[in-house]
């Protein structure tokens, strides 16, 4: 058994702005300009004047030599803040400290204007949206898409300023049309494909609907179009965790595992890994008693409950001990996720990305 430390690296948003950094070399070489050679001519006048100076020479360069490095570190500071250093923990594919990439799928379908209560469930949607962008972590970055039909890729670059996306959220209006699910998971691989080179590790996708049979049961004509679908949700699974939240239902569940960490650096088959989750209630009623269950492998392993509060989370902890080396996906799966697993209509040993669990795959030795 092996105790493997813990590994961090550092990096930057954006590589370019470093160039700027030759700035820092200006108040140097003013320095150097300034104290060029001049011919001295004596005047006696001027004497008394430089017998005074040198007694605070000593203080004088002392003085000229720090505003010469404040000089240079403040254009320093300047450029290092514009280049957008991160630091992050490596090793594992679920370590904290990683920037996430948070793609909000909001459904535009005819029956997210429906009201249940005083609000729209497409209202609803845009004020979830808005509570997943506000308590992300500093660094995380955002895009937004509208499941309609066609779809529209609202944010389509990865934006790290909350207040103007949260703008975005506010601006959008429902289109009174239909879903296409095949051509906005088409439109989601593309904004997840695009942003491979922003430094973003982990990424997630929220679909923030009522999970309407028009819309989650595509009508898929032919065979290939069917194989195609299946296709992409399993490259979308590989790609990013995936959330569902179930607008659907006056007073619905509305849960979601939100996290997925284990608390071990390195796994082995001596002893039992602890997994640590998060339960979040993003509906209206306190869900008491509520069955949890993790998956190895595709298959039910252990089973627990907890209490969430309406608006809060809860933590869960399972513990296991893998078999045998390798490879393994653990998922965290609550009681909603098996009926919208069925809704869905497809096979869960083939894709897991809608089960709306976070999957993590370490290898064990």
């Amino acid at each position: 058994m092996y105790s493997w430390p813990l590994l961090f690296a550092f990096g930057f948003g954006n590589l370019l702005m470093l160039g700027w950094l030759g700035a820092a070399a200006a108040p140097i070489l003013i320095h150097l300009w300034n104290k060029r050679r001049y011919r001295e001519v004596s005047w006696a006048a001027i004497e008394y004047l430089l017998s005074a100076m040198r007694q605070n020479s000593r203080r004088m360069r002392l003085e000229q030599w720090l505003l010469l490095a404040v000089r240079t570190l403040l254009i320093v500071l300047v450029v290092l803040a514009v280049a957008q250093p991160f630091l992050e923990q490596v090793g594992m594919q679920f370590a904290p400290g990683q920037r996430t990439l948070k793609v909000l799928v909001i459904d535009g379908s005819y029956s997210m204007g429906y009201k249940p209560t005083d609000r729209s469930r497409f209202e609803r949607a845009k004020q979830l949206a808005r509570q997943i962008v506000e308590e992300s972590l500093p660094g995380d970055a955002f895009t937004l898409v509208l499941m309609a039909a066609p779809p529209s890729v609202i944010v389509g670059s990865p934006a790290v300023e909350p207040h103007d996306f949260l703008e975005e959220i506010d601006n959008l209006k429902l289109p009174h049309g239909g879903g296409d699910l095949p051509a906005t998971l088409a439109q989601i691989e593309n904004v997840l494909a695009g942003s491979g080179s922003s430094g973003l590790v982990q990424k997630e996708v929220y679909f923030l609907t009522d999970l309407g049979r028009n819309s989650w049961v595509p009508d898929l004509k032919s065979a290939e179009a069917a194989a195609d679908y299946r296709q992409r949700l399993e490259r979308l699974a590989q790609l990013a965790s995936l959330v569902v939240v179930d607008l659907g239902q006056t007073g619905s569940e509305n849960l979601a595992v939100t996290t997925l960490a284990a608390n071990e650096s390195f796994a082995t088959t001596a002893r039992e890994v602890t997994f640590a989750a998060q339960v979040r209630n993003f509906g209206t009623q306190s869900r008491n008693h509520h069955l949890v269950e993790l998956h190895v492998d595709g298959r039910r392993v252990k089973e627990s409950y907890v209490d969430v509060a309406a608006g809060e989370q809860a933590p869960i902890t399972f513990s296991h001990r893998f078999d045998a080396p390798g490879d393994h996906v653990v998922e965290v799966l609550h009681r909603l996720q098996v009926e919208q697993q069925r809704r869905l209509a497809v096979d869960p040993q083939r894709a897991r990305g809608e089960q709306c669990a976070f999957a993590i795959q370490n290898c064990v030795q």
